[in-house]
């Protein structure tokens, strides 16, 4: 009896979740196609969208093989890849600025001066 509950609850959190990508892909559709503004989207809800989307990420990979859940994909993709980008330039500049502050120090063979 246990058991049958267990898997009643399970089909139904996996009913709420396949809802939840199902929207996810609706709001992906407008700004994949071009509708929606890409940058006014990203600006306001980018990092959010992409750490919920990776949350979903073993849900929604093994759906997608046959093409479904594509503008999903497409569109976490690109704005992954400009996070990370905005995140490794913040770095490099972090690095650069450090480098700017480290002394060199050179010892001179004898006889070279």
């Amino acid at each position: 009896m246990a058991d049958n509950s267990l898997d009643k609850v399970f089909e139904e959190c996996l009913e709420e979740l396949h809802t939840v990508v199902n929207y996810i892909e609706g709001f992906s559709v407008f700004f994949v196609s071009g509708v929606a503004a890409d940058n006014v989207g990203f600006n306001t809800l980018g990092r959010t969208y992409t750490s919920s989307v990776k949350r979903l990420l073993p849900f929604i990979i093994p759906f997608s093989q046959d093409g479904t859940y594509k503008h999903t994909k497409s569109l976490f993709i690109t704005w992954y890849s400009r996070i990370e980008k905005d995140n490794l330039l913040k770095e490099k500049a972090e690095v650069e600025k450090k480098l700017k502050k480290q002394k060199s120090i050179t010892i001179d063979t004898i006889g070279t001066k």
